[in-house]
């Protein structure tokens, strides 16, 4: 049994249970349990089990498993296994593998795998393997590997493709310009819009899927849209809660008169919502081909416009 008071000396051996309060100095050798209270100096060696309460000042080799608690200093070489909150400072080396959150501030070295949140704080050099979401800060240096958001592609050249495909369909001056239908539309369509079409993605034949929802966010913008009466776009087209809230003030129904009887599939989405856009209020597809057939406004009958598009005079 430990004794209730520390010796003036550790023991050789230590104890089958840890002291209730700890000896001036260190044991030469670690006891099978932590005790209560760290010790005010490190011992030689790791105990099997973590402490309760991290010690002052580190060991000289790491714990086999991480303490409840980070370090207040960190150890000259990383865990075993990570600690489930991150060390005030940094390691010296990086860990095997990564903290369940993100340390404050940096290692001097990355890490073999990337953590499964962005660090605040870019490394000094890159990663091996890119994150799964960028930082927000970049790097001092690139990464081996660039990281791939969406398309397989980086945002940059999901960009690049995207705009000089509808340079085609609009004029790019006109395109360019900040404060047009079209511009806004088209920053709308590749920063905003939550649908994240690629430049290879194709639904209504001849033309890539983010023609027909470019023009139909042309559409919205080009008729004040956010001053309708319904179906205007969620404040904020990114929260889903904003969005839900929009689409159950949207209520219109591309339902009117059809004299060529065409299937069609339709919607009382809120517009700019992350649906397709056959799904937006008063718009209309063909079933057949997800081609846009027409859109509705208006409380009279036949109060509609028919659409015959063509894409490439828009």
């Amino acid at each position: 049994a430990p004794s209730l008071m520390p010796s003036s000396q550790p023991s050789t051996q230590p104890s089958s249970a840890p002291s209730t309060l700890p000896s001036s100095e260190p044991s030469t050798m670690p006891s099978s349990q932590p005790s209560a209270t760290p010790s005010l100096l490190p011992s030689t060696q790791p105990s099997s089990q973590p402490s309760m309460k991290p010690s002052v000042t580190p060991s000289s080799s790491p714990s086999a498993a991480p303490s409840a608690e980070p370090s207040i200093l960190p150890s000259g070489e990383p865990s075993v296994q990570p600690t489930f909150v991150p060390s005030v400072l940094p390691s010296s080396q990086p860990s095997s593998a990564p903290s369940f959150v993100p340390s404050l501030l940096p290692s001097s070295k990355p890490s073999l795998h990337p953590s499964g949140e962005p660090s605040p704080w870019p490394s000094s050099e890159p990663t091996v393997i890119p994150s799964i979401a960028p930082t927000d800060i970049p790097s001092t240096f690139p990464s081996m590997l660039p990281t791939f958001e969406n398309c397989d592609m980086s945002k940059e050249q999901r960009r690049f493709e995207i705009t000089e495909a509808l340079k085609t369909v609009s004029d790019p001056v006109v395109l360019l310009t900040p404060g047009t239908p079209q511009n806004k539309a088209l920053e709308w369509l590749l920063e905003e819009d939550k649908a994240v079409l690629c430049p290879d993605d194709f639904s209504c034949p001849r033309y890539p899927a983010f023609v027909q929802r470019y023009v139909m966010a042309v559409f919205y913008f080009s008729t004040d849209g956010g001053t309708w009466n319904e179906c205007n776009a969620a404040s904020d087209v990114c929260d889903p809660l904003e969005v839900a809230k929009a689409n159950a003030n949207c209520t219109v129904l591309a339902n009117g008169i059809d004299v060529f009887r065409i299937d069609v599939i339709q919607g009382t989405d809120s517009w700019l919502s992350p649906s397709s856009e056959c799904l937006w209020g008063g718009l209309a597809c063909r079933n057949d081909t997800l081609c846009m057939d027409r859109i509705e406004f208006g409380k009279f009958p036949c109060a509609y416009v028919t659409l015959n598009i063509d894409m490439g005079n828009y």
